[in-house]
């Protein structure tokens, strides 16, 4: 399965999600995480995403005195870690 995940992160044409390859794999969240974690780990795959976009820089410019912050802003969308592999290897 390990393998079979690996292969899937290869033929796609950019990053992917972990919901995306959870649908193609059939497997659960969680499990495919920790499956994940062990390529990242071994140095094949690296993660990106799962940073904040603000909504034009209020609260990740400072604030712009509507909420506590990036992490109480309602208008800071919060994008989907995705794998890819890793070209330095």
């Amino acid at each position: 399965m390990l393998r079979d995940l690996l292969r899937l992160v290869e033929a796609a044409d950019g990053p992917i999600t972990l919901a995306e390859l959870g649908r193609q794999l059939g497997v659960d969240a969680a499990v495919l995480d920790g499956m994940l974690q062990h390529w990242v780990r071994k140095g094949r795959l690296v993660t990106d995403g799962g940073a904040a976009m603000s909504c034009g820089g209020g609260c990740m410019g400072g604030g712009c005195g509507s909420c506590a912050g990036v992490a109480g802003c309602p208008f800071v969308a919060r994008l989907p870690v995705t794998y890819r592999l890793n070209l330095d290897e």
